[in-house]
């Protein structure tokens, strides 16, 4: 099992403690988290410093 899949599983249980916190804001973040961590690696992306 790769370590995006661990980041995702990670992000999706914390993304059920906020919604059952109701706390929105975190709840959302999290969402926008697992879809960039979902995303394919580019080739030739920087890295910033």
């Amino acid at each position: 099992m790769s370590n995006r899949v661990h980041v995702t599983d990670l992000l999706q249980a914390a993304k059920l403690l906020a919604d059952s916190q109701q706390d929105v804001m975190l709840s959302y973040l999290i969402c926008m988290a697992i879809i960039e961590a979902r995303q394919p690696r580019r080739e030739g992306a920087t890295k910033a410093a």
